[in-house]
């Protein structure tokens, strides 16, 4: 399982309640999705041009539990579900976990790969 370890930050993360924004959830999935390909995609796509593939991101859902406040370390994981290479779709679920491990949000997409093509 791959985890990433984030503190929700200033007035970007948050709202006027000092709670965590949605959009701040996708940027933290983001984040740790971008690193879990940056390390793994020779493996999951078994290719040596894992640096042409790009990655376009449809059908997100985020289904908040608990919510996480200015400050709170958290921790995101990245699983997934589901790869149909004949679609080149990956569906994929983030967890988020508060410092207590208790599961704050859930969020689900299915992701869509291609070979980025260099033309001159």
């Amino acid at each position: 399982m791959f985890k990433k370890s984030f503190k929700v930050n200033g007035q970007e993360d948050i709202d006027d309640f000092m709670l965590m924004i949605d959009a701040t959830y996708h940027k933290y999935s983001d984040l740790t999705r971008k690193d879990f390909f940056a390390k793994n995609s020779e493996k999951i796509f078994k290719t040596n041009n894992s640096d042409k593939l790009e990655f376009e991101i449809k059908n997100q859902s985020l289904n908040k539990i608990k919510n996480l406040y200015f400050t709170n370390i958290f921790k995101v994981d990245i699983q997934i579900l589901n790869i149909d290479f004949d679609l080149s779709i990956i569906k994929i679920k983030h967890n988020f976990f508060n410092q207590k491990g208790e599961l704050c949000a859930i969020l689900s997409c299915n992701i869509h790969w291609y070979v980025k093509v260099m033309t001159y």
